[in-house]
């Protein structure tokens, strides 16, 4: 599998963010509480990731992003329920981006990309 380059900047700590989709089926009733139920419990996880680099690293990440960031590849340092299950704060996890990328330029010569990642499901082999 893809590795992400140790040369590359890391996913910022801030504004990090996860959503888990936990499979719940809500259905209101007219009297009473809410019946629920889980369609499904392999509780797929979509992130918010940013990386900040300077311009001309732009060239090189977009380039390695083209050619393997839209497959799943393996990225390091990432907290999730499954860092947690391995008993760290982060670690290794297998993702793919599912977004454009958006660039901002917070500062002259850096540049912010934001991009939505899905992590492939635990305990199951991502389809290649």
């Amino acid at each position: 599998m893809t590795t992400y380059p140790a040369e590359f900047q890391c996913a910022q700590i801030t504004p990090y963010s996860l959503t888990v989709d936990m499979g719940v089926l809500r259905t209101a009733m007219d009297g009473g509480g809410a019946r629920q139920r889980r369609l499904y419990r392999t509780m797929p996880t979509v992130y918010a990731l940013e990386f900040v680099m300077t311009v001309e690293q732009l060239g090189e990440w977009q380039v390695w992003v083209n050619d393997n960031g839209y497959d799943y590849f393996t990225i390091d340092n990432l907290e999730s329920y499954q860092a947690g299950l391995e008993g760290k704060v982060s670690s290794p996890h297998v993702i793919r981006f599912i977004s454009n990328l958006a660039i901002d330029n917070p500062v002259f010569g850096w540049v912010r990309v934001k991009v939505q990642a899905e992590g492939a499901i635990l305990g199951a082999a991502p389809v290649l």
